[in-house]
């Protein structure tokens, strides 16, 4: 969703208990209470929004958390959406509009996947953030006279995989070297799911709870799921327990191997077929998923 609603998860939460799990919440203790930017690197699905939460609900600010897709921002509109613009400074400016960074007043500002920022916007971004370090966002509206505003925000920005790395093909992350060395005075690395299979039962035992409280995994279903390679991550996960229960017989109170594997083989690609990227409103797709879930559970 483009213009995401901007929301705080109440007492967010890494769900887990092996130690790259523990060493992220680690380093999320050490890190909150400080003015610095944060950069999260792992893979989709992996929790990014999540740590970011954490980040700001163990910190004594008082503003509000606001996250931001790069990705999903129209290259026209970025700049405009990002840091607001003055009425009659384009076609179609009728009014003020403060942008999202000013909305993180005294709070905490998530940009998502923000190496995806077009070149001269990340030159931008780059000038207001002359003081991050400070906890300070020189935001300048566009069609702006006046000196830059001050918002009192800290930084977190995502990246799907080192920025530094040079890659190719489709992703391909597009980012000023300066940028980078600007919001990563501290860094968190998410491991992928396949790293961590250890914690499945927690995560599924988690998952169901905000789906179906009344339904567990056997652990025959714990096991086929640790055969998988998750290229999803955690929002992979949510995904195959919503299509158990989906296929699963009305009453069903444990999902077992074989409907957690009917739910895996429908994500399998036939010998030869080549996998297209991702929808990026896969949020929204879980969302329907799980309305469906629900009504057919009633």
């Amino acid at each position: 969703d483009m213009f995401r609603a901007p929301r705080a998860t109440p007492h967010a939460a890494l769900i887990g208990s092996t130690p790259a799990i523990e060493k992220v919440r680690q380093k999320v203790d050490r890190y909150a209470e400080q003015p610095f930017p944060v950069l999260l690197i792992g893979e989709t699905g992996t929790g990014k929004e999540v740590v970011a939460n954490m980040l700001h609900e163990r910190s004594a600010r008082d503003g509000r958390f606001m996250a931001q897709n790069a990705a999903q921002l129209p290259l026209e509109l970025a700049d405009s959406l990002l840091f607001g613009h003055r009425k009659g400074a384009f076609t179609g400016a009728d009014t003020d509009r403060p942008g999202r960074i000013r909305e993180a007043q005294g709070g905490t500002f998530f940009l998502d996947e923000a190496f995806n920022l077009a070149p001269a916007v990340q030159g931008k971004l780059l000038r207001a953030l002359n003081r991050v370090e400070e906890g300070v966002i020189l935001v300048e509206s566009v069609g702006e006279t006046k000196p830059p505003s001050v918002v009192h925000a800290r930084l977190v920005v995502s990246a799907l995989s080192d920025p530094r790395v040079e890659r190719t093909g489709e992703g391909l992350a597009r980012m000023r070297a300066d940028l980078f060395y600007r919001v990563s005075a501290g860094i968190i690395r998410l491991p992928p799911l396949r790293q961590t299979l250890d914690d499945l039962p927690a995560l599924c035992a988690g998952l169901l709870s905000q789906i179906r409280p009344d339904v567990q995994v056997s652990q025959d279903a714990i096991g086929a799921l640790r055969e998988h390679d998750w290229p999803g991550n955690i929002r992979e996960l949510r995904l195959i327990l919503l299509r158990s229960l989906m296929d699963a017989p009305k009453g069903t109170t444990t999902l077992d191997a074989d409907q957690v594997r009917k739910a895996l083989d429908t994500n399998r690609l036939p010998p030869g077929a080549r996998a297209l990227p991702l929808p990026c409103n896969l949020d929204l797709e879980l969302k329907r998923i799980e309305v469906a879930t629900l009504q057919a559970a009633m």
